[in-house]
């Protein structure tokens, strides 16, 4: 009987650090947002705020009641936080912010020829063409 639950110890931890192992590291590769990204931003406390934006040449968004912010060079989760701390300001309500990228503009590739769908396509990171 020892000898069972010590094996079934020893399975249970090479599943665990195997799993570990597993887990992502969104962290260490989380994007970065940069000038020409279009981005939405969404409040589910409040919908009527919901947005789109996209980073100018200046990297600042525009956004409704809070107005121009800093955004180029930020994470995704950074700029959430930064959104969400902004408008609890006029809008106690609101306590999160969720911002997706609608469109990676800075990273663009044209596709011509005969193909199907010519034109823009952009990507997160650059494919190998």
């Amino acid at each position: 009987m020892y000898i069972m639950k010590k094996m079934l110890l020893a399975f249970l931890l090479f599943i665990g650090f195997a799993l570990l192992g597993l887990a992502p590291t969104a962290r260490a590769q989380e994007y970065i947002l940069e000038v020409g990204d279009r981005i939405s931003v969404t409040f589910w406390q409040d919908p009527t705020l919901n947005t789109e934006a996209t980073i100018d040449a200046d990297g600042k968004i525009a956004l409704p009641v809070i107005g121009q912010m800093t955004s180029a060079g930020l994470t995704i989760s950074q700029l959430s936080a930064k959104i969400a701390e902004k408008m609890s300001l006029f809008n106690p309500r609101v306590t999160q912010a969720l911002v997706r990228v609608l469109e990676y503009g800075s990273k663009r590739l044209y596709i011509t020829g005969a193909v199907q769908m010519p034109g823009p396509k952009t990507f997160e990171r650059m494919p190998n063409v």
